[in-house]
């Protein structure tokens, strides 16, 4: 009878007796694929440009769209054999040392770094780095309250702009991956930190500590296929005649895994919205309103301006609105057919059923909707009528929401750009203040010395 969880039942051959007690713990534990960012989503999301710009910040490109399968003995033999070597008064990763394909290699960390893409020189976290403060810039105030950070408390939805919760999922699923994602880890809020402040961290470090913390594991989930896939491909490995594991669905955070996981919400009338943890579900897609300009222009990181406020009360939802919704209709890839303002197009009449008299109770409601018939096409008319109205409000509140927000963004680069040239200025007037200073106290040569 085969032994499943026996090495050689994949092929594997180990070196030691350590190893193979690594194996047999590891073994039983469940391996899921690595999950990597939906470029179809986050375009039809309006997100797509906003976090590219911030992965290539942060040297996660190549890694984020790297779409390495994740292989189970492939992941086992690696974690089984893992040695990490640190030097130094505090310990830095020097290299790692670990067998694929029952071959011995190792690695630096510079070599990983340079595959990834990802060599930037934060390697660890700085004393400065106020954790509960930048949770409080990037969360929600309940009653104007700082928010203090607690890694086993804090939550994903907390989280108020969608292009940043989209960032830590992703991270959370590669490099850093884990099965429960719902949380924030201190690692992956440290990360959002360096990329908003234009710093690159040193990925490799941060990926091998995480990779040494699944070879410890004795419970839970190993999520870290992709990136052992990678390393393989760099030592040469051929993986491509292996089996990996699930299907091909199961490595995006798509339109659907977006929705389970409590990003983002559809209503009945098909449209999309960026689920709050204060209940004011932000309709997507809206770029200009969830694009992150930086650490000093902050606007877009609550998501609870004046703007975003009107954009909300322009936009209700329509029940039900739960991430457990299936639309009958399959979701569309272009931006356009997404939007909120053209979810529903004025030619078209909404369903009777749906918006026929919200103020109305039950019975009045019932009673509307049984009308059928010629003799109350007027009345029809008059919704739809009345929905073409609503509609066009709607696009008006939209474009007035944005040329307010648009004003309010060129105010604060007027008053940053003035700002930088009086500096320049002063600095100019100093440098030829100090030149005339000096000029007056050198001897003129034209003149005959004093007696």
């Amino acid at each position: 009878m085969v032994d499943q969880y026996d090495p050689g039942c994949f092929g594997v051959r180990l070196a030691n007796r350590e190893q193979r007690e690594k194996w047999d713990i590891l073994v039983r534990l469940k391996v899921i694929p690595s999950r990597y960012p939906d470029e179809e989503a986050l375009e039809a999301l309006g997100l797509g440009d906003c976090f590219w710009e911030l992965s290539r910040v942060g040297g996660l490109t190549k890694l984020f769209k790297g779409k390495w399968p994740s292989y189970r003995h492939l992941t086992l033999e690696f974690l089984s054999t893992l040695k990490v070597t640190r030097v130094g008064i505090i310990p830095r990763i020097q290299e790692i040392k670990f067998r694929l394909g029952n071959v011995d290699y190792e690695m630096s960390v510079e070599e990983l770094n340079h595959m990834l893409d990802c060599e930037g020189i934060v390697i660890s976290m700085p004393d400065k780095f106020d954790m509960d403060g930048f949770w409080t810039a990037i969360t929600f105030l309940w009653e104007g309250k700082r928010v203090a950070y607690s890694e086993g408390r804090a939550k994903s939805i907390s989280i108020r702009n969608p292009v940043l919760r989209y960032l830590q999922m992703a991270c959370a699923f590669l490099p850093l991956a884990r099965k429960e994602t719902k949380g924030v880890a201190s690692s992956e809020l440290f990360l959002l930190w360096n990329i908003l402040n234009r710093r690159a961290l040193n990925m490799g470090s941060f990926i091998i500590s995480h990779l040494q913390i699944q070879a410890r594991k004795t419970s839970g989930t190993l999520a870290c296929g992709g990136i052992i896939t990678a390393i393989a491909e760099l030592c040469k490995i051929n993986a491509k005649r292996l089996e990996p594991m699930k299907d091909k669905g199961e490595m995006f955070l798509s339109f659907e895994v977006l929705k389970e996981i409590e990003l983002i919400t559809v209503d009945s009338r098909q449209r999309v919205f960026f689920i709050q943890e204060a209940g004011d579900h932000f309709p997507l897609p809206n770029p200009s309103y969830t694009y992150v300009h930086g650490w000093h222009i902050t606007k877009n990181w609550r998501l609870n301006s004046d703007a975003h406020k009107a954009i909300v009360k322009a936009t209700p939802a329509y029940v039900p609105l739960n991430p457990q919704y299936r639309p009958g209709i399959p979701f569309q890839s272009n931006p356009q057919s997404m939007r909120p303002d053209l979810a529903l197009l004025p030619h078209q009449a909404p369903p009777q059923e749906e918006h026929a008299h919200d103020d109305q109770g039950p019975s009045q409601q019932r009673r509307t909707r049984r009308r059928t018939g010629p003799q109350h096409a007027d009345d029809a008319d008059d919704v739809s009528l009345a929905e073409r109205v609503d509609h066009l409000g709607t696009r008006i509140d939209h474009v007035e929401a944005s040329m307010r927000q648009h004003l309010e963004q060129l105010t604060q680069r007027f008053d940053h750009y003035h700002k930088v040239n009086d500096e320049r200025w002063g600095r100019v007037e100093n440098t030829v203040g100090e030149m005339l200073r000096r000029f007056q106290t050198f001897p003129n040569p034209l003149l005959p010395p004093s007696q």
